[in-house]
């Protein structure tokens, strides 16, 4: 309905996207009309994720919506190059739930999720684009047909059945009016194409494109997490999907900050039999606790945390066993143990002028041996003679005598024999 064009702000010197209304469709009051409604609805949505409205222009000859220029290239270029890897997934996948949170909460209905309306920013963020058919929930008018369908393109449809078959919910392929839980179906389609390559709906025509809608089922995608959420959005009966995608967001955040989505999240039990919010089957069966991104995430933690104690302990214990010798026990309990033989106190010291003296019979009293010095030793106040100063004493067994018995008189080296 639009053509875009990089244009170039000459008051605020900034690039914009320019996007005109083409001429063939500016007589169409309706057509008009949708188009001025994209871009009041764009305008009311200010958020990182969403395309941000400049100006709006209506002249008689067209309508144009100056808005942000997003750099980058759309989803759709980037999935003809193959699936997306899990972790780079989940990341879009939380920037789109950003955008359509901040939309739902606004009372807007997107309608038209697709990669053909989702730019890919070079830091690797996503942007949601094109509020063309977007509808505010207190507004039905959107959903009469302008004419009838008509398979011209085989997979856009225009009037009867509003937005891309391959997209669109159950309850719109049926024509039905929808609700922001449309938005959620469209993108757990996303999600599933995103991780597997391909898009899980499409058919050959636009008809079996639509009834694989509204009765077959989604394959499974191998992180078994995602499949989960996935698996939820793409519940036939609306009643049995998130609520909105705030719960969606909330879900996905979960699974991101490495905690398992609960029931809280993604069942509504703990069993493997889950239940929606009314109390019917859901789609989500035989959800394994402990699986996938959580999972891994969670047995690194307890591997670290085991080995840091071990370590710890080690370093704790093994100083302590070193630093005590091992005693072995006495006879008795509590006995005193000798000193060992290292703590006994060293020799005393002996002069180097003084001989040695030979060991002495046990019935011998040994004199000290004194030096030989040519000088006679000095007479004391008594008139017996002391040594010089310098000799000492050799060792040996004890000099006094008997208890009892008077000292013996000795001079000199001459030794005398006990009576």
């Amino acid at each position: 309905m639009g053509v875009v064009y990089r244009a170039e702000d000459l008051l605020l010197r900034r690039a914009v996207a320019l996007k005109v209304m083409r001429p063939e469709h500016v007589a169409d009051k309706r057509r008009r009309a949708r188009f001025l409604r994209e871009a009041r609805t764009a305008a009311s949505l200010v958020h990182p994720n969403v395309a941000t409205i400049y100006e709006v222009g209506e002249t008689e000859e067209t309508i144009f919506i100056a808005m942000q220029l997003v750099p980058g290239e759309s989803l759709r270029a980037t999935l003809r190059r193959g699936r997306v890897d899990v972790l780079r997934a989940l990341r879009w996948a939380t920037g789109i739930a950003r955008a359509l949170a901040c939309a739902h909460e606004s009372g807007i209905v997107h309608r038209d999720l697709k990669p053909d309306n989702i730019m890919v920013l070079p830091d690797d963020e996503v942007m949601l684009l094109d509020f063309g058919i977007a509808k505010a929930l207190s507004d039905d008018s959107a959903d009469r047909p302008s004419h009838p369908a008509t398979d011209a393109d085989p997979l856009t449809i225009e009037g009867a059945i509003v937005g891309t078959p391959e997209y669109v919910s159950p309850e719109q392929a049926r024509g039905e009016a929808v609700g922001v839980g449309s938005d959620v179906f469209s993108f757990g389609t996303l999600l599933v194409e995103m991780l597997t390559g391909r898009s899980p709906f499409r058919r050959a025509s636009a008809i079996e494109t639509l009834t694989a809608v509204i009765f077959e089922k989604a394959p499974s995608v191998d992180e078994r997490d995602l499949d989960a959420i996935a698996a939820r959005c793409l519940a036939k009966d609306p009643r049995d999907r998130f609520r909105d995608a705030g719960e969606l967001l909330a879900a996905l955040g979960a699974l991101k900050g490495g905690a398992m989505p609960r029931a809280a999240a993604i069942s509504r039990t703990m069993a493997g039999e889950t239940l929606g919010d009314t109390g019917s089957p859901a789609i989500v069966r035989n959800l394994p606790r402990r699986t996938g991104l959580a999972a891994r995430h969670r047995t690194a933690t307890v591997i670290a945390v085991a080995l840091g104690a071990a370590v710890a302990l080690a370093l704790i214990v093994v100083p302590r066993l070193g630093s005590s010798p091992r005693t072995p026990l006495s006879a008795g309990a509590g006995a005193a143990q000798p000193p060992p033989a290292a703590l006994a106190p060293p020799p005393p010291l002996q002069n180097t002028a003084v001989a040695a003296a030979a060991a002495p019979s046990p019935d011998v009293v040994t004199a000290p041996a004194l030096s030989t010095s040519s000088a006679p030793p000095a007479p004391d106040r008594r008139g017996h003679s002391s040594p010089p100063p310098h000799a000492a004493a050799a060792p040996g067994p004890s000099t006094a005598p008997p208890a009892g018995q008077p000292p013996a008189p000795f001079g000199g080296n001459a030794l005398r024999s006990r009576d």
